[in-house]
């Protein structure tokens, strides 16, 4: 969820530093985690709007049916994502730094992808000059052009990427 303490607080009716104040509490608790929007500029990245998620998905257990919020939150939990990034209408779920390296991966928990389910990873790899990013979706492995969508079956699978 995108968090934005200003639209929170008037639909809440509080003034929006006791939200940020809360949400602060919950973040120091361990309880939620704040996934910045990516920018090669951390002091942009800081001024933007922010993702929570919850810091562990200790309860989750993997039946193969739970929600696309939940299963996102779990892809999020493993690899310790600190970046997501969004422009417009146009997003990434999560975009990991190693070894200086950017790597952009969506998350879809669909059965079936379409051409549009690329295009905010599109618009990121030509925007940052990228050659490879990944897609982790519920149940399938398909291959478009050069983009392999892996499926997730159980941690295990994720190290097909070798980013853990």
């Amino acid at each position: 969820m995108l968090i934005d303490y200003k639209n929170i607080a008037n639909d809440m009716n509080f003034d929006w530093r006791t939200i940020q104040t809360y949400t602060h509490y919950l973040e120091e608790a361990f309880l939620i985690k704040k996934v910045y929007n990516y920018s090669p500029n951390l002091l942009t990245s800081e001024k933007k709007l922010k993702k929570i998620y919850l810091n562990s998905t200790a309860f989750f257990t993997w039946d193969g049916n739970v929600s696309w919020e939940l299963f996102e939150n779990y892809i999020i939990d493993i690899y310790d994502a600190k970046y997501f990034w969004r422009l417009n209408k146009k997003e990434v779920d999560m975009i990991l730094i190693k070894d200086k390296n950017i790597i952009p991966i969506e998350i879809k928990y669909k059965s079936q992808l379409k051409k549009n389910d690329f295009d905010g990873l599109n618009f990121f790899m030509k925007k940052n000059k990228l050659k490879s990013w990944y897609i982790i979706t519920k149940w399938l492995t398909q291959k478009y052009d050069n983009i392999k969508a892996q499926s997730f079956l159980n941690k295990n699978d994720l190290d097909f990427f070798n980013l853990i």
